[in-house]
This record gives structure tokens, C-alpha cells and sequence, in this order.
């Protein structure tokens, strides 16, 4: 991880972290605002609706299983799950078809995912979900999820750097349990999950790229 002055002892425990999980199979996304997704989209037609819905976007890939399944439904099950307490907690946002899960992670004391919560009272959200075998890419477009995101968000925790570090350090050591199918219950009836996808919101001022010899490079902005 490369900051500007000498990392901490908990900044190199989340790079080392971070590693770890990624070999394990661990993705990084980020959140995207209405202005963000316009300039990022690559037709006009996706950025004229996103405009038109002031819709804010959740991203990352998920395997290729995960994405096959997706592109091929008529609509995944949703499910909402807050984990932690007290100043270490976090959501889940999670997606399922059939015995398939992908779950978003976000770190709750992070200010733009409290931003997305805030939005997600009045806007939709979108989920973007990008195939990490390939080019591909895939849109759910979510409907407003105020009732469920409402008490989540009143959980939200402001942390300073040093709390919001070892916040990032304890989520990172949770993610292990999080990957597990059976950490989050089924969302289609009659359905045992069997395949989990994970994506990691990295919080605000995580940058995490990928390296060319498929490792990861991270990034820590001065707060």
C-alpha cells in the first residue's frame, strides 16, 4: 500500500489483508454517484436514464458462474443484512439466483457509503455487476429501498481515521465468514446456497488496482 508518509501498523495490516483475500478470491468495487455513472457510461441511452433517475450505483465483478446467472434471470432476490455493533458495523447487500449469491460488503462508517443510503431514501440504487472473466458487464435496476435502508443507515457510526482503520482491519478479518454460504440465509425458497461471490466496497480513500502480475496495488489518500 502506498501512502504518503510512513504506513501504520494498521495500514500495513489491511495491505497484507487485502492480499490475502484477494488470492482467495475476493473483489474490490466502489460506489458510483449519478455524475459519476454519466461520465463513466459508454452509451448515451445509459447515461440519459441514469440522469433521468438520479440513480446512484454499486459496483464490482463477480465470477463468471455468478454473472452467467444474473444476465440469465428474470430478476435476482435481494436481501438486506447488517452485521457488527456498535462502531464495527457493516452491510450487506446481497443478490441470488437459484443456489448462487453474490454479496456486496460496505463498511457503514464510510462517508460515501452513508451518501448512497442517504440517496437510497428518495432514488433508486443500481447494481453493477462486471464479469471478471471478461469485458462483459450487467445492470439490475433496483427499486427504492427506503423501508429497509432507513434504520440502516440511522447505524451508521462517524469514526475518525485512526477508529476508521481499525474498523477496516476487523471487516477485512470478518470477510472469511462472510464468504460462506451459510453466513447469509437463502433468499429463494427452497434454495440452499452453494456458490458465493463477494465484493468488498473499498471505503474512501482505498484505492486498490490491479497489478500486472495479478496482484493487487493499494493506495491510501491522506484523510
Amino acid at each position: 500500500m502506498n501512502t504518503g508518509t510512513a504506513p501504520t501498523q494498521e495500514i500495513q495490516d489491511i495491505a497484507r489483508k487485502l492480499m490475502k483475500l484477494h488470492v482467495a478470491g475476493l473483489r474490490i468495487g466502489r460506489i458510483m454517484s449519478t455524475e459519476e455513472v454519466v461520465a463513466a457510461a459508454h452509451e448515451r441511452s445509459t447515461a440519459n436514464l441514469v440522469s433521468a433517475e438520479k440513480a446512484w450505483s454499486v459496483c464490482g465483478d463477480v465470477s463468471s458462474l455468478m454473472f452467467r446467472a444474473l444476465k440469465g434471470s428474470h430478476g435476482p432476490a435481494f436481501r438486506v443484512t447488517v452485521f457488527g455493533n456498535g462502531r464495527d458495523v457493516y452491510l450487506v447487500m446481497t443478490h441470488q439466483v437459484l443456489s448462487l449469491q453474490h454479496r456486496f460488503v460496505l463498511p457503514l462508517y464510510d462517508r460515501k457509503v452513508q451518501e448512497l443510503l442517504a440517496h437510497a431514501m428518495k432514488r433508486p440504487i443500481w447494481f453493477s455487476f462486471g464479469d471478471d472473466a471478461g469485458e462483459q458487464g450487467f445492470i439490475v435496476r433496483s427499486h427504492t429501498h427506503a423501508h429497509e435502508l432507513r434504520p440502516v443507515l440511522a447505524m451508521a457510526p462517524n469514526l475518525d481515521m485512526r477508529e476508521r482503520d481499525a474498523a477496516m482491519n476487523k471487516l477485512l478479518d470478518a470477510m472469511p465468514e462472510l464468504a460462506h454460504p451459510a453466513r447469509i440465509p437463502s433468499c429463494v425458497r427452497g434454495q440452499v446456497v452453494t456458490h458465493v461471490s463477494t465484493t468488498l466496497i473499498a471505503p474512501e480513500g482505498l484505492s486498490v488496482e490491479q497489478a500486472s502480475d495479478g496482484g493487487l496495488v493499494c493506495y491510501l489518500e491522506a484523510q
